[in-house]
């Protein structure tokens, strides 16, 4: 009874487009997933500044269903949605039918200045 409303969120929230799974090891596996909105942050570093876009995602946990899905899901492995490749910073909910993997990727930021430009 716990997965009754599986389905009716994967045909109302669910994206097709692109998602793949790939672990370390072994098979890519390509998946329907409730895909969440990026944000970013910025972060100091010595070179710069550094841009940090976050992104939540929700895969189901059955790899035979109808959708794919990951027993499993390890922090070594990497997701690539629309062809952008993100990292799994952290799985931030398990349960019986969904996993929530929390999603980063990283690139440089351009700082423009006051007169840089003439």
């Amino acid at each position: 009874m716990a997965d009754a409303g599986v389905p009716v969120l994967m045909d109302a929230l669910g994206d097709a487009t692109s998602i793949t799974y790939t672990p370390a090891t072994g098979d890519a596996v390509t998946l329907t997933a409730i895909v969440g909105a990026e944000t970013t942050e910025e972060d100091e570093v010595i070179d710069g500044r550094e841009q940090k876009l976050i992104r939540a995602v929700s895969i189901h946990t059955d790899p035979d269903s109808t959708w794919g899905g990951v027993a499993s899901p390890a922090l070594t492995a990497m997701v690539t949605i629309g062809g952008v490749q993100y990292a799994i910073e952290s799985i931030g909910s398990s349960d019986e039918n969904w996993h929530t993997l929390n999603l980063t990727r990283r690139g440089k930021v351009e700082v423009s200045r006051r007169g840089y430009r003439r």
